[in-house]
């Protein structure tokens, strides 16, 4: 099973690499490193209200899921701890990337470019996930 959330893990940042670029892209068009920044800083707070949300709606697709009262529970249960494992290592993937940075003028904002990517990620494979569940 670890095997799995590894392979996951590192399969999220992969895909998390093509969506920063663009992300990135879009916000280094600013005029200033002030208006940068808060272009990331609005980035974020928007993806973390969308993960928000589709955690919010993943959990009750799967309360509403038509499957025996031990699976839903099973499967709450699991999801929460998928969230909680990805918050843990989001924050410590950007920890790395900021690092490297080298206490550099751009260390925030290529922790504030990672967490933006991860987060978009992590939202394209609930939504794809919770889709699954309709099928079922």
């Amino acid at each position: 099973m670890k095997e799995f959330w590894v392979f996951s893990l590192f399969a999220l940042a992969a895909v998390a690499a093509g969506i920063a670029n663009a992300k990135a892209d879009e916000c280094s068009k600013a005029s200033s490193h002030v208006e940068q920044r808060s272009c990331l800083q609005a980035q974020f707070k928007e993806a973390e209200k969308r993960l928000t949300l589709v955690e919010q709606k993943t959990r009750a697709k799967i309360a509403a899921w038509d499957e025996d009262t031990g699976y839903r529970s099973a499967s709450i249960k699991a999801f929460s701890a998928s969230n909680s494992a990805f918050r843990n290592y989001r924050a410590s993937q950007c920890d790395y990337e900021w690092s490297l940075a080298a206490g550099g003028n751009g260390a925030t904002d290529i922790r504030l470019s990672c967490a933006i990517e991860l987060t978009q990620s992590r939202v394209k494979l609930l939504e794809d996930s919770a889709a699954g569940l309709q099928k079922r």
